[in-house]
């Protein structure tokens, strides 16, 4: 089988130097192609590519294109059979490509393939979930998805899970396998989702066309979870609203309004909370803030285009 791997950078210039490294050692015949697709970085990025790994290509963006449509970028110049999407802030694990290789030649009907991802501490990075629901999504809002850790909720906290082979509803993002003809039959990441929960729109698409997404608890990579974030304001607020567009992409309008009320309550809930925890913990209070902005952007439409568009023009 070849691989190609597909790497969107945006601002990580030595986390995807690391990267990159991480690749070469186990890839020294080239067999398996890179391609990397660089999101208007100014830290120099595109230039690190070409100094030192010339053997990559290099798809250079004059503006941040978003994640989804990055990876497409590079998913339509890529010649492999199967298409490797690793993060540029993670890094492989010591033979991955060898234990994909073998992992992936006794599946059958796969989609997404997900695998084990660590991160710096060595501890677990939850990285499968099932679809979002209202209720799942507000077992989550009421943080009992720390308690009541079960296959069902959105994100699967559970260690233990993660020590099996299963077969969830969706894989991270951060590093997936799946073959290239299966991506083009279902149009790829949807572009709409300019960041966060893409993989997750994806996924839903692949079992729809009757395929099942896989999770090997195979090492693959330690990733540095949102390195290329520009604050966590990003993660929070592009996850919220992209979360409404993906019920009202699949389950309507009324669907959608409704967790638009479930998350303009978690707003309130989260923004008031935090700023009272805030008075003795900076970092709640900062979390106040993000959900407070969020707020703003959920009830003006106006707001969250003048956000997302600062985010796509910065550099």
């Amino acid at each position: 089988m070849r691989i190609s791997i597909i790497i969107v950078n945006h601002n990580t210039k030595q986390l995807l130097k690391d990267c990159l490294d991480s690749i070469k050692v186990q890839n020294q015949n080239n067999e398996t192609e890179v391609v990397v697709v660089d999101n208007a970085s100014s830290d120099g990025s595109g230039d690190m590519v070409n100094k030192y790994f010339p053997e990559v290509k290099l798809i250079q963006n004059d503006f941040n294109v978003g994640f989804g449509a990055a990876n497409n970028q590079g998913a339509r110049i890529a010649s492999g059979d199967f298409l490797l999407f690793v993060n540029s802030d993670a890094t492989l694990q010591k033979n991955a490509l060898i234990e994909i290789e073998k992992s992936m030649a006794n599946t059958e009907n796969a989609g997404a393939v997900g695998f084990k991802i660590i991160n710096r501490d060595s501890s677990l990075q939850p990285s499968c979930g099932s679809f979002p629901t209202l209720l799942n999504l507000l077992t989550e809002t009421l943080f009992l998805d720390r308690s009541i850790q079960l296959k069902s909720n959105y994100h699967i906290r559970k260690s233990g899970v993660y020590q099996n082979e299963f077969s969830p509803d969706w894989v991270s993002g951060s590093c997936f396998i799946i073959s290239k003809q299966l991506f083009n039959k279902v149009a790829g990441f949807d572009d709409k989702f300019f960041l966060y929960v893409e993989e997750v729109d994806l996924c839903y698409r692949i079992k729809k066309n009757g395929y099942r997404n896989i999770y090997f608890p195979i090492e693959m990579v330690v990733h540095n979870n949102r390195a290329s974030s520009i604050s966590k304001n990003t993660a929070i607020i592009f996850t919220h609203h992209n979360l409404i567009h993906f019920f009202k992409k699949h389950h309507g309008n009324l669907s959608a309004s409704v967790i638009y009320l479930l998350f303009i309550l978690k707003s309130c809930i989260y923004s008031i909370i935090g700023m009272i925890c805030g008075i003795f913990n900076l970092e709640q209070m900062q979390k106040a803030r993000s959900y407070l902005f969020l707020l703003i952007t959920l009830l003006s439409k106006k707001q969250y285009n003048k956000y997302e568009n600062s985010i796509k023009q910065q550099n």
